[in-house]
């Protein structure tokens, strides 16, 4: 059996959400399933083995609004491109210090 479960997290934060003041949170999604086979079987296979599984996800903010200032102890999430930019100039450094 396979099973597939999708979460897009909305573009723009609302209200809600702790990203909405620059904070992570986690999220969670509750799957419960009834198993009717497999070994061992079932103590009773009319009815199943009943299973529960909790999808915990960390949920980050990604950016804000121009000219918003982050709340205190809150450090800014890097684009893709600022992070490659970020280790590239580190690996830099670290190749001039050798010389």
């Amino acid at each position: 059996m396979d099973l597939a479960r999708r979460y897009k997290v909305p573009k723009e934060p609302h209200a809600g959400m702790a990203a909405m003041f620059g904070h992570s949170e986690y999220m969670e999604l509750p799957l419960t399933a009834t198993l009717k086979g497999g070994l061992p079987p079932p103590p009773n296979p009319a009815e199943g083995r009943k299973v529960a599984v909790v999808v915990r996800v960390l949920v980050q903010p990604r950016a804000r609004p121009a000219g918003e200032a982050l709340p205190a102890g809150v450090k800014a999430a890097l684009t893709d491109e600022e992070e490659a930019a970020e280790a590239a100039a580190a690996d830099k450094a670290k190749a001039g210090k050798k010389k």
